[in-house]
């Protein structure tokens, strides 16, 4: 049985993060204020970019990079924002690509237009391979 170790249990039944076999699984982000549960943002663009801040957050309290996520998936209100939300990730990410998957999922709750969940390796930063 491999050994699971929890980073850190936010409100409801789920932890803001969990490391498995060199993996550390991030749940998903709302444009969510950290310290005051708040939803930052009206707009999508503020909403994605505090989204990923969260993401960031967490790696960072992992002592981990950008660079080491391997794989997001993203959740759209509507998909109208794929493009917005393209650019912001690129931005985010620089040259790092990691897989990724992008789903319309209809409304959220409290004016939210995104969630966005990463995957993220432990040990070492895996090499992109194209084509």
């Amino acid at each position: 049985m491999s050994q699971e170790k929890e980073r850190a249990v936010e409100e409801g039944h789920y932890a803001l993060a969990v490391e498995h076999n060199g993996l550390l699984h991030i749940s998903g982000q709302l444009p969510i204020d950290m310290q005051t549960k708040k939803v930052v943002g009206e707009t999508f663009s503020d909403q994605a970019k505090q989204a990923l801040r969260n993401i960031y957050d967490i790696l960072k309290k992992s002592n981990l990079e950008k660079e080491n996520v391997v794989k997001c998936r993203v959740y759209l209100s509507d998909i109208k924002y794929w493009s917005e939300f393209n650019d912001i990730y690129i931005d985010f990410f620089k040259d790092h690509k990691p897989a990724r998957v992008v789903i319309p999922s209809g409304q959220f709750f409290d004016g939210v237009f995104i969630e966005i969940e990463a995957t993220a390796a432990v040990e070492g930063v895996l090499k992109i391979k194209t084509g």
